[in-house]
């Protein structure tokens, strides 16, 4: 759980900030969470989840049909993405292959996947070998790149 946690805040570290420095105008806070409240619980009917705003980003961790569930939202209450672990087999085949093929000798430690309404998923990966560990970014079509050198 500890590590599922960590994996969740780098990689949602890594995307809110150019989310958030694209973001020129600020609403107050009260606004943006009663804002994005509202699209939780619309998204989420009868979830409960833990609350914390940091900066400018609003986070909810929640359970979601049994499964543990991390969503973000800007300054302006709008959604950046929820987040929930995945097996690495969920991942899409191509790159799958891709991974084991341009990434010998490293291991598969985590996989997630970011949802946001209307938007095909994205997918997150960490490899790690002795030396390196790389956050890499897989399209829904399987494009891998990566998105931070962890190490």
């Amino acid at each position: 759980m500890k590590n599922l946690f960590a994996f969740i805040v780098v990689l949602a570290s890594a995307i809110a900030q150019p989310a958030l420095a694209a973001n020129s105008k600020l609403f107050d806070g009260k606004s943006a969470h009663a804002k994005a409240t509202a699209h939780f619980q619309t998204s989420y009917q009868g979830a409960d989840g833990l609350w914390d705003t940091n900066g400018n980003t609003t986070e909810v961790l929640f359970f979601w049909h049994n499964q543990l569930m991390d969503s973000f939202y800007d300054a302006n209450g709008d959604l950046i993405g929820t987040f929930h672990n995945i097996e690495a087999s969920e991942l899409p085949a191509p790159a799958l292959k891709q991974i084991s093929a341009d990434y010998k000798g490293y291991a598969l430690k985590g996989a997630s996947v970011m949802e946001k309404d209307g938007q095909s998923p994205l997918y997150y990966v960490t490899v790690e070998s002795p030396s390196r560990m790389f956050l890499l970014e897989i399209t829904k079509g399987g494009e891998v790149i990566v998105f931070k050198t962890l190490r």
